[in-house]
């Protein structure tokens, strides 16, 4: 069991009060007291709980978003729109933002914990989608005030996440390809150590199970959410015999989408009429590309708003329990997609 305050008050013979004063450097405890309730703390181990503790010593009125590094999220769409949301929040409640990204200093060095434990944030919004981020379990047991954007993990359940229902919006995009008459559906899929990707994946193969379509495992390929990788995933199934070439294709989000339409319009097919393509995000591309894409929609924009605000609440209410949500994305219809003839 772990180790509490109140554990290292009784076996200094002191209040808890006194515990929290010398653990947050504060004065009015003596020095024989402190270097005693220091000496109990090494010899039990006891690891302070950061959220707790950051409640309870004041606040900087600073939150960090953390992002992938700069070329990925800056020239994504997505990640700008997330930049955008929890700016906006922390304006309107007269607080202020950092910007932190996510590479190897940041792991190594910890500076995820320096900014913390130098009381320079309450909280953080972690914008980074990636399963292999090993500093996250230590973060969490820490109990640091943080929330996970769209991006949950499965081996940290009980981590707070507010995101849009991947593995829903999986099988209604099939579904809606299925309904369109078209069995022969391939996946290009985002990379595995994203949870959206995986998530979407199983929605796929979750909605061809109940429709009883069984496909072979090459229609699903890795474009790596990014478009040359997607372009390059498509050509091997266009390279497929035309009885078993793939009528429609399910990319996991719009920029691979824009990037098989142009590739199949490069190759003298027609969109829709000789494929359907559907994606994901709703964002500028989805728009833009002739013709334009039908998509699910996320609203970045709104969903980092509502998060920001989710963890301002809880630091201003002094109560560190943030409930999981998952929302559903929004079906935009538009002109990729038609019935297969």
């Amino acid at each position: 069991m772990a180790v509490s305050i109140r554990d290292i008050a009784k076996k200094a013979n002191v209040s808890a009060a006194t515990v929290s004063l010398v653990l947050n450097d504060c004065a009015g405890v003596s020095d024989a007291t402190r270097k005693r309730i220091k000496e109990l703390i090494a010899e039990s181990g006891y690891v302070p709980n950061a959220r707790a503790r950051s409640f309870s010593v004041g606040r900087a009125g600073v939150v960090a978003l953390i992002t992938p590094p700069w070329q990925a999220a800056l020239s994504d769409p997505y990640y700008t729109e997330m930049i955008r949301g929890a700016l906006e929040a922390v304006r309107e409640r007269d607080q202020q933002l950092i910007l932190e990204i996510c590479d190897r200093r940041f792991t190594e060095h910890k500076l995820w914990k320096s900014l913390f434990d130098s009381k320079k944030i309450d909280g953080m919004l972690i914008a980074t989608p990636y399963l292999d981020q090993d500093y996250l379990p230590e973060l969490y047991r820490l109990g640091y005030p943080a929330l996970l954007i769209n991006g949950e993990r499965p081996d940290l359940p009980l981590m707070p996440c507010i995101g849009y229902d991947d593995f829903l919006c999986g099988v209604e995009a099939t579904n809606l390809l299925l309904q369109l008459g078209h069995t022969r559906i391939a996946h290009i899929s985002g990379p595995a150590n994203q949870a959206s990707a995986i998530y979407r994946v199983k929605g796929y193969r979750r909605a061809l199970d109940n429709a009883g379509v069984s496909i072979p495992e090459s229609y699903i390929a890795d474009g790596n959410y990014m478009p040359l990788e997607a372009k390059a995933a498509l050509i091997p199934l266009l390279e497929l015999p035309a009885h078993q070439r793939p009528t429609a294709f399910f990319c996991a989000n719009d920029t691979m989408a824009a990037s098989v339409v142009t590739a199949l319009q490069e190759r003298g097919f027609r969109v829709p009429d000789d494929f359907s393509v559907i994606g994901v995000d709703d964002n500028r591309v989805a728009r833009e590309i002739k013709p334009e894409l039908t998509t699910f929609r996320q609203d970045i924009y709104s969903l980092s708003h509502k998060a920001t605000n989710i963890l301002l609440d809880a630091i201003a209410s002094k109560d560190p329990t943030i409930q999981s949500t998952r929302l559903p994305m929004e079906l935009v219809q538009r002109k990729s997609c038609a019935r297969n003839r």
